[in-house]
């Protein structure tokens, strides 16, 4: 393995433990070790420019572009709505780094054969979380004292939610989710029955962090499974009369809980609710550019309150208020399209389908191995799963989700890359061959 594999590795393991080493340590210190992220990529992205003399493969050129055109429209609403150049600086960051961290990972010469210390690394961070989450359901009294997570039990449907050694139990479940879905391309490709039974397991799991949008995304991809292939659709059937005749009430519980929360409720009653009606009404408002970075619905908006909100009424919003505005990240999109506007964010989908598209043609190429198939797989369904989580949750700039998610994003376009690379040689010996097999010499 590699000496930059290494780093890569020790950088992602770090991250994925970051909020929980920070709150054992004082505040100063603390603060500190919240911005090890943004000095890993502001450095490894200088480090690769200068390696690469600027010169870049055609899908990074786009997926450059792309990027350039959501910072272009973030500051080009920054500077006609006069934000300050820290607010704008710092706001626009947290817009991209994903998106930077994704072009780190995509550098890296990736193939089938060097994913396997990083699925490794996913599935022991997976046993661990498991294991400390049957401790969390049985003592999660003396289990959060002992990690002084104690001040943060959260219940549901009068139960406590599940949240393992993390501090919140959204992240849990989205962790879950994540190593639930490994075992399922794996399942789905190799055909390995102990990986059906460990998808099955830590879907289980990871409903037990009671977070509605955790069960979503389950049934989301669960369905795009069934639909593209219809002989897993009686067994899905069967598997879904068979949760709910043990879990329905909880289910119905959870998913009242929601509707109640985040849909039928007015909008001024929900912070939720009032981010989403609020950032479109700013996205045709404003049509085709927004507020400026970190000037709604981000954590700079947030840090240094928005004097949109009171434009618009939010001030009044339980959670969105200036002395407490706890729920003021409970989005994301809305922060998308209130800040770089309807424009930014057609550019920002769009980042991620040219992503799925590459991958999911290369998915279909008979010469990548199963292994790299695996991966591939694992990556397309990680991408939709961030998809559905990001409705309630600002999960593409909220640590460690989206170390994990433009990782391996990054990791497998550099694998459809390699994989596109090596048949270009291949052909280009085969002409070569002929053309010296044809001459009359």
């Amino acid at each position: 393995m590699s000496l930059t594999m290494r780093c890569f590795l020790c950088f992602v393991l770090f991250m994925f433990a970051q909020d929980l080493i920070t709150i054992q340590l004082n505040n100063t210190l603390g603060t500190y070790l919240s911005y090890v992220d943004e000095f890993f990529i502001i450095g490894s992205i200088g480090i690769i420019m200068v390696r690469s003399n600027f010169k870049m493969k055609s899908s990074t050129l786009i997926l450059s572009l792309i990027t350039i055109g959501v910072l272009f429209f973030g500051l080009l609403s920054s500077a006609i709505h006069h934000v300050p150049i820290s607010t704008t600086f710092t706001g626009g960051l947290l817009t991209i780094k994903g998106f930077l961290l994704f072009f780190i990972f995509k550098n890296v010469s990736m193939n089938e054969n060097n994913t396997g210390p990083w699925i490794r690394l996913f599935t022991i961070l997976g046993g661990l979380a498991a294991l400390c989450a049957l401790v969390d359901l049985l003592f999660h009294e003396q289990f959060r004292n002992l990690l002084h997570t104690n001040n943060l039990v959260d219940a549901r449907s009068n139960l406590v939610s599940v949240q393992s050694f993390f501090i919140h139990p959204g992240t849990y479940g989205w962790f879950m989710v994540f190593v639930g879905l490994y075992y399922l391309a794996n399942y789905l490709v190799q055909k390995h029955n102990k990986s059906l039974i460990y998808t099955v397991l830590f879907f289980l799991l990871a409903f037990l962090s009671l977070r509605f949008k955790v069960l979503l995304t389950i049934v989301v991809i669960l369905l795009l499974v069934a639909m593209k292939r219809r002989i897993y659709s009686a067994a899905l059937v069967c598997v879904g009369i068979l949760v709910y005749l043990f879990f329905g009430d909880m289910i119905q519980n959870l998913t009242l809980l929601t509707i109640d929360r985040y849909i039928s409720v007015d909008y001024m009653d929900s912070a939720r609710k009032a981010l989403y009606h609020t950032g479109f009404t700013i996205g045709l408002q404003d049509f085709p550019l927004g507020e400026g970075f970190g000037r709604f619905g981000s954590w700079m908006a947030r840090v240094d309150y928005s004097p949109v909100y009171y434009e618009y009424g939010l001030q009044s919003v339980y959670g969105l208020s200036p002395d407490d505005p706890k729920w003021a990240t409970d989005t994301y999109w809305p922060s998308i399209i209130g800040e770089v506007g309807i424009l930014g964010t057609i550019l920002f989908i769009s980042f991620f389908l040219y992503i799925m598209r590459g991958i999911y043609v290369k998915l279909h190429d008979a010469s990548v191995s199963k292994n790299g198939k695996v991966f591939l797989l694992f990556a397309l369904f990680i991408i939709i799963q961030s998809l559905v989580e990001s409705l309630g949750e600002q999960i593409f700039n909220g640590s460690p989700q989206y170390i994990f998610i433009f990782a391996v994003m990054g990791m497998a376009a550099s694998q459809v890359d390699n994989v596109r690379s090596s048949h270009v040689s291949v052909q280009l010996y085969a002409q070569r061959k002929y053309a010296y097999d044809s001459s009359p010499v």
